[in-house]
């Protein structure tokens, strides 16, 4: 894989978690149409960005930033599982309390946990764009001997 393959991922890994962020703030604020939720990947591993980092981009695990971005990662899809439960819990007004206040509340709460998710989807853009400026300082020739070597690496085990 050359320095300009790579690139062209680090950026459509950004893409995807930039896309992924925007549906997921259309999906809370109800625009986006219940059936296309069932496709909307909750899970880190599922998503594009998190396909990429556990599949394609471990030829980068040598990097210092390519770890600093697992992390961010993992915490927007834990909080956004959090946003999803409160959004799809129903509203049991009390005694003491309407369900209006229970509404409002709830808000509240998902309004503090997206601005949790935005912090770390920030703090993810921004490792991104470390890890791009660390693969743009790096000789070209360090990738054809990272791929090279992932190669041979996957063809002993085939034979195994």
């Amino acid at each position: 894989m050359t320095k300009r393959e790579i690139i062209t991922q680090l950026r459509a890994a950004r893409a995807s978690h930039i896309h992924w962020k925007s549906y997921m703030l259309l999906s809370v604020r109800g625009i986006v149409a219940d059936h296309a939720k069932t496709n909307f990947p909750i899970v880190q591993t599922e998503c594009d960005f998190g396909k990429w980092y556990y599949d394609v981009a471990s030829l980068l695990s040598n990097f210092p930033t390519f770890q600093d971005l697992e992390k961010p990662h993992d915490l927007i899809h834990e909080i956004y599982i959090q946003i999803y439960t409160l959004q799809n819990s129903s509203l049991k007004g009390g005694l003491f309390s309407s369900k209006s206040k229970l509404h409002s509340k709830r808000q509240q709460e998902i309004g503090e946990l997206l601005a949790k998710l935005n912090e770390h989807s920030n703090g993810l853009l921004n490792s991104l764009e470390q890890l791009e400026k660390e693969v743009l300082l790096e000789k070209d020739t360090f990738f054809t001997s990272i791929t090279a070597v992932e190669v041979n690496d996957s063809e002993e085990l085939e034979e195994e």
